[in-house]
């Protein structure tokens, strides 16, 4: 009975476990240290997946001897695409969706040979990449060839073993050595951790109203000492307050608006000794600047309010 989870898991086989080279050559000799071309690899998997591919040698002659049976042909949609999807040029290349969907999805495919071209010197894959998975691309796709859901055969997977090579899937050129399996499990603990984070803040929420509503005063150790700590991508707790606590902050920033005072003032008197030098009103140049300066303020929207100087 044909199986496009079968057929799906034959590619991935082929194109990720298995050491398959590209050679047309020796275009049919598929199998762990073997070589293919784009075509054979997907015929033989449909083969080795219980599909009748008819007289199917090539993509020229691919979707007709598959719509033949019973696939669809459809426009190449790729935002659409699904898995056990197969990808059609009908002159220049095919490969197969095997997870994923849309853009998102992931294709298998027998690339070119190690020389750089069509022929290989010798067989297996040579290079990692003559036979491999990528994401989805854009390509001069003339069709999708999808097998229609109550066509006859199955989706589903027939086994455990095909059970264990979902959990066991890895696309290294994402997430490195991890299997879906491994990914599903970080994801689940760290989704853990940060609910019992939650409800820790939470709890120390309602403590705060509870203490709120029963007219309770809040211990000033509760404001002033509040630390805002932030984890590192290592895991590393690193406190990112000013001043380790929101009262040494607010004496940190009180400390700085001094001295932004002070070296205001200090530059008043630069422009007015400025101003005496080149013989013009000291008023009209400070009234220039006062302007620029609260046009910059105003920008960062900061409040200033200019208190007036008795002059001597």
């Amino acid at each position: 009975m044909p199986s496009i989870s079968k057929f799906i898991e034959r590619m991935d086989y082929y194109c990720r476990v298995a050491s398959v080279g590209y050679d047309w050559g020796a275009r049919w000799e598929v199998y762990d240290g073997g070589s293919t071309d784009c075509s054979a690899l997907v015929i033989t998997c449909l083969r080795e997946a219980g599909f009748d591919t008819g007289a199917a040698t090539y993509t020229g002659n691919m979707s007709g001897e598959l719509t033949a049976r019973g696939w669809q042909r459809l426009w190449p949609d790729l935002a659409n695409a699904q898995p056990g999807d197969i990808l059609l040029n009908d002159a220049n290349h095919v490969a197969a969706v095997l997870w994923g969907y849309g853009w998102d999805a992931t294709v298998g495919q027998a690339s070119i040979g190690e020389t750089g071209g069509v022929y290989g010197n010798q067989p297996g894959d040579q290079t990692g990449w003559e036979t491999n998975e990528t994401g989805m691309y854009s390509y001069p796709w003339d069709c999708i060839l999808r097998w229609p859901e109550g066509g006859g055969g199955s989706y589903d997977y027939d086994d455990e073993e095909d059970e264990m090579s979902v959990w066991g899937y890895k696309n290294e050129s994402i997430n490195g050595p991890k299997d879906a399996y491994a990914l599903l499990t970080e994801t689940r603990n760290a989704a853990t951790d940060a609910n019992a984070r939650a409800e820790r803040a939470e709890a120390k929420m309602q403590q705060i109203l509870d203490a709120v509503n029963a007219n309770k005063p809040l211990k000033a150790s509760d404001v002033w000492g509040y630390r805002y700590v932030k984890k590192d991508d290592d895991g590393t707790e690193r406190n990112t307050a000013p001043g380790g606590n929101a009262y040494n902050c607010m004496v940190q920033t009180n400390k700085q608006v001094v001295a932004a005072n002070t070296q205001l003032a200090a530059m008043n008197e630069a422009v007015k000794a400025l101003a005496e030098a080149k013989g013009v009103d000291p008023k009209q140049i400070a009234s220039i600047v006062e302007k620029a300066v609260k046009k910059k303020l105003d920008s960062l929207e900061i409040s200033v309010e200019v208190g007036k100087r008795e002059q001597a």
